[in-house]
C-alpha cells in the first residue's frame, strides 16, 4: 500500500509505483516533463539510490544486504566495485605517526553529508569538529558574518599547521554591526597567509531590529576519497 500524493511540485520520475500513488488522487492533475538529456545520469542515479535504500531498510543482517549490492554491482558489470568481506570503509589513509609527519585526524560527523552543529550537551562541539577539519583539510573557504580575536585564537594551532602546510585559506567576512575585529583580520592575513575579502556594506548586512542572526560557518573543504 502507497501512501496517497498531495498537492504540489515534484521531481519523480514515472513508475508504476507513482501511478498506483496518482489514482489514489484522481481530482488531482498530474502533469509530466521530460527529463533533459544533460540531467538523465543524475536523475536516474538519485532514482535508483532511493529504490536501494528502501530495499537495503528491509534487509534482516550484514550478509543480506552485501548479498544485495554485489548482485546489483554484477548486473551493471562493475565488478571491481562489489564487497569484499565485512562491509566496512576507509576512513583516514595516513602515514605512521613519528616525528615530523603530519597528523590527520578525523572529524565526528560524515564526510559525505552535511552536519547541523549546536554545541548541545552529548554532540559534537563546533570546535572540536573545526580542529579536525582544518587538520585534515586540502584547502579552507570559511564565510563568517563577523570575525573576532577570541575565536582565531582557539585555533591558533591548528591554523598554524594550515600554514605550514601551505593549505589554500579564502575568508570572506563583513562588518556586520561593526564586530569584526581588526586585530583578528591582521592576525588571519599576516601570520596565516589568508586570502581575505571583507563587505563593507553594513545596510544590507544588519540584522533587522530585535533580531539576532548568528554567522554562518562553512567547514573546511576535505579530499574526498570514494567510499
Amino acid at each position: 500500500m502507497t501512501e496517497p500524493l498531495e498537492s504540489g511540485v515534484y521531481e519523480t520520475l514515472r513508475t508504476p509505483r507513482l501511478e498506483r500513488q496518482l489514482e489514489q488522487v484522481a481530482e488531482l492533475v498530474p502533469r509530466f516533463a521530460k527529463v533533459e538529456d544533460a540531467d538523465q545520469a543524475h536523475v536516474l542515479a538519485r532514482h535508483v539510490a532511493a529504490v536501494v535504500r528502501r530495499a537495503l531498510l528491509d534487509q534482516p543482517d550484514a550478509d543480506s544486504r552485501q548479498a544485495l549490492v554485489n548482485d546489483l554491482l554484477a548486473g551493471v558489470a562493475a565488478h571491481d566495485e562489489q564487497l569484499a568481506g565485512e562491509i566496512e570503509h576507509l576512513v583516514v589513509l595516513s602515514r605512521e605517526i613519528a616525528p615530523g609527519v603530519h597528523e590527520l585526524k578525523r572529524p565526528v560527523t560524515p564526510l559525505s553529508s552535511a552536519a547541523l552543529l549546536t554545541n548541545t550537551g552529548g554532540e559534537p562541539s563546533l570546535s572540536a569538529e573545526l580542529r579536525s577539519e582544518l587538520m585534515s583539510a586540502d584547502s579552507v573557504d570559511l564565510l563568517c558574518a563577523f570575525i573576532r580575536w577570541h575565536g582565531i585564537r582557539v585555533l591558533a594551532d591548528e591554523l598554524d599547521l594550515l600554514h605550514a602546510r601551505g593549505v589554500p585559506f579564502r575568508v570572506i567576512t563583513t562588518t556586520y554591526m561593526g564586530a569584526t575585529e581588526q586585530r583578528a583580520i591582521d592576525e588571519l592575513v599576516r601570520r596565516y597567509g589568508a586570502e581575505m575579502k571583507i563587505s563593507y556594506a553594513s545596510r544590507s548586512t544588519r540584522a533587522r531590529e530585535g533580531l539576532a542572526v548568528p554567522p554562518p560557518v562553512r567547514l573546511p573543504h576535505r579530499v574526498r576519497r570514494q567510499q
